[in-house]
């Protein structure tokens, strides 16, 4: 599997072309298509070199596709994520939920994943960088786009309003729930909450006796709280160490699925 000359001219587009080498927002020096390898201060290349250069990036990326990739591609499916993999990295697409969901063979779940990966911290703020939202939109069209005879159908061209942002490697950022309540961490630590607020209430009513509190309103709860069942007792203790498990199973499962 190779990339497709859309995968390529889509690289090149968002990368552009930089026949004098320039240091990015990082301080690394970068030539060529966004090649970072051989730049150095007062390098110069032609558009020939350039070429050369991004040939090398594509097979570095093609090779760690090939090796993280557990299931088949398409064409479109291999030049988009070789298009993410030059952007960000293996460390950071090693650990994408783009890769995690392809992997389960859940191909929407990881075209969504991309519009994942616009943002990075600037001056200790997560921004959104426009150049890499364009980019994210155009290598989830390609990803998620059949292979047909008359081949792929790309995202629009960003014209004058997609600016190309630093070499600035974005990150990872699921989209929030629309819904806080069901987060089923919420859930499990509201009903922690409750059973809490029952044990406290256990512990004051003890104390109260202790002490021969005779409040006229506090004495009866007290008295109907002392009066509890030990098992009762057993019932809280129970549904609390229950709650604890169900926190830590939703968190170990929403990691699992990609959620948040």
């Amino acid at each position: 599997m190779q990339v497709n000359a859309e995968g390529r001219a889509l690289i090149k587009r968002a990368e552009g072309l930089a026949l004098n080498a320039y240091q990015d927002s990082a301080g690394r020096w970068v030539i060529g298509y966004g090649h970072l390898h051989v730049a150095h201060k007062g390098m110069t290349i032609t558009s020939t070199e350039a070429d050369g250069f991004l040939d090398r990036d594509i097979a570095e990326a093609s090779k760690i596709i090939r090796k993280h990739v557990k299931v088949d591609l398409n064409e479109n499916e291999f030049s988009a994520l070789a298009s993410f993999v030059i952007n960000l990295g293996v460390k950071n697409f090693r650990k994408s939920q783009v890769l995690k969901r392809l992997n389960r063979n859940d191909r929407a779940g990881a075209g969504d994943a991309f519009d994942w990966w616009t943002k990075a911290r600037i001056n200790g703020k997560l921004t959104e960088l426009r150049g890499v939202t364009w980019r994210r939109a155009e290598e989830r069209a390609l990803f998620l786009e059949p292979v047909t005879m008359d081949g792929p159908v790309t995202a629009a061209s960003p014209g004058q309003a997609a600016v190309i942002s630093p070499r600035t490697v974005p990150l990872e950022h699921p989209d929030r729930r629309s819904n806080l309540a069901h987060s089923r961490t919420l859930q499990g630590a509201i009903i922690s909450f409750v059973l809490g607020l029952l044990g406290f209430a256990a512990v004051l009513a003890d104390l109260a006796f202790s002490f021969d509190m005779d409040h006229p309103v506090v004495q009866p709860v007290l008295r109907w709280i002392e009066g509890w069942p030990p098992e009762a007792w057993l019932f809280v203790g129970g549904a609390f160490v229950l709650a604890m498990l169900y926190i830590i199973w939703a968190r170990i499962d929403d990691w699992r699925q990609g959620r948040r």
